[in-house]
C-alpha cells in the first residue's frame, strides 16, 4: 500500500481587525508532500501540496466580518477545507495535519489523493486528468 509523506509547511496568516486578541488567528496552510519517505532536499520545487484553512473560533469570526465589510465575499459562503483549533500552536497544528495526511493509505497515488481531498484542498483539484478512470 502507498501513502503520503509530509515534508514541509507554509503558513499564510491573514491580518485580523484591531479588536482581535493576539491568540486568535486565521491562516491558510500549504502542506507539501510526496509519496517517498526520503526528504527531497531544500525548497518546495519538487513537491505538490494540499491546502487547508486553520483558525480559532474568534479568528474565523473576525476574518468573516472583515471579508463581509470589505465585500471580498458575499455574506453567504463557507470553507470546504477548514480546521478549527482552540489554540495557536504551529507545532501542534503541523503535527496534527501531518498525522492526518500520513494516515491515508491506498493502492495508488490517485486513490490516496481522492481520500485526502475529503478534508484538504489539492493544488491540482481542477485538473480533469485527475478524474479519468474513476
Amino acid at each position: 500500500m502507498k501513502r503520503i509523506y509530509v515534508h514541509d509547511f507554509s503558513f499564510d496568516y491573514v491580518k485580523l481587525d484591531e479588536t482581535s486578541e493576539e491568540k486568535d488567528f486565521f491562516c491558510g496552510i500549504r502542506i507539501y508532500y510526496n509519496f517517498s519517505p526520503v526528504q527531497p532536499g531544500p525548497g518546495f520545487d519538487d513537491l505538490e501540496y494540499f491546502l487547508i484553512s486553520v483558525a480559532t473560533p474568534l479568528g474565523l469570526s473576525s476574518y468573516l466580518k472583515r471579508c463581509i465589510e470589505k465585500k471580498i465575499y458575499p455574506s453567504t459562503f463557507f470553507f470546504p477545507n477548514l480546521l478549527i483549533v482552540e489554540n495557536w500552536d504551529e507545532d501542534e497544528i503541523m503535527s496534527y495535519l501531518k498525522d492526518e495526511l500520513q494516515s491515508i493509505y491506498g493502492k495508488n497515488e490517485k486513490e490516496i489523493i481522492l481520500k485526502a481531498m475529503k478534508n484538504f484542498g489539492w493544488e491540482h483539484e481542477n485538473s480533469q486528468e485527475m478524474y479519468r478512470d474513476i
